[in-house]
């Protein structure tokens, strides 16, 4: 990559870059016998036929389990939770990252802000080509005044770069010789759990 042919502005390409149950009443029937004598009216017993009560119904017990819905619900929401907070503290990071490997760059130390810079930056520019892009490009504008977030976004795919973890920051910043100026800084998550700046632009 040689130095004139990258515009003023641009230092580094974004990035490369249950069932129921059935009850049955019952009746106990009482065996016949052989027919007896006839007897006076009034001493005569008719034969009955005992038959068993249903049981009342059993009322539900006063502790139930959640339906398999409900639980359902509530872990989702859970997870939901967990992945907000998990994605909130990544992209903190990630600015905290790119606010410090930005003082690199405001104080002018190319070399050191290029080897604090992640790989996929390293191998769009070299060590020795970047010093000379980026006062090619920071130069003109002059010392910085004033720099502002503006704006971040999570993601884990990039154009022309491979899937990880990602997160655009754009900065308002104010210069002695632009007044306004909007800056794009994208680090990345390495393997080791750290981020990097992998991208670098400013218009």
């Amino acid at each position: 990559m040689r130095a004139g042919n990258l515009s003023r502005t641009t230092i580094v390409m974004l990035l490369l870059l249950g069932a129921c149950s059935k009850t049955s009443t019952t009746a106990s029937k009482v065996p016949s016998e052989p027919a007896a004598p006839p007897q006076p009216a009034a001493s005569a017993a008719p034969t009955v036929a005992h038959a068993e009560a249903p049981s009342p119904p059993k009322a539900a017990p006063a502790s139930s389990t959640v339906s398999p819905t409900g639980t359902a619900a509530a872990t989702t929401t859970a997870a939901s939770t967990s992945d907000s907070t998990s994605e909130r503290a990544k992209v903190e990071a990630a600015v905290a990252a790119a606010q410090s490997w930005l003082a690199l760059v405001d104080a002018a130390k190319y070399d050191e802000s290029w080897r604090a810079a992640a790989a996929q930056f390293q191998r769009g520019v070299s060590e020795d080509q970047w010093p000379t892009l980026a006062s090619k490009a920071l130069t003109p504008l002059g010392k910085l005044r004033t720099r502002h977030l503006h704006s971040t976004t999570y993601q884990t795919s990039l154009p022309g770069a491979p899937d990880g973890k990602y997160v655009v920051i754009r900065f308002d910043a104010s210069f002695e010789n632009k007044a306004r100026a909007l800056e794009t800084v994208t680090p990345s998550q390495g393997q080791d759990g750290a981020w990097k700046v992998a991208g670098y632009f400013v218009k």
